[in-house]
């Protein structure tokens, strides 16, 4: 993923990023392939490990009000 590559490169470099616009798109990508019902559990996967490298607890994918 290019998004956890980006992370990788930040950290190495000490860099501070502010993901909040990251995090939300995630959240919000993952909520219409939900919809959809595109989700694999390979994909699931991936999103799950993207969503820890941005601090976001698994439990919210997916997650509606």
């Amino acid at each position: 993923l290019h998004a956890a590559h980006l992370l990788d490169a930040a950290s190495l470099l000490g860099i501070t990023l502010n993901v909040w616009q990251a995090q939300n798109q995630l959240l919000d990508f993952y909520g219409e392939l939900q919809a959809r019902a595109a989700l694999s559990q390979p994909l699931r996967e991936a999103f799950g490990q993207l969503a820890d490298r941005l601090n976001i607890c698994r439990d919210l994918l997916g997650w509606e009000p």
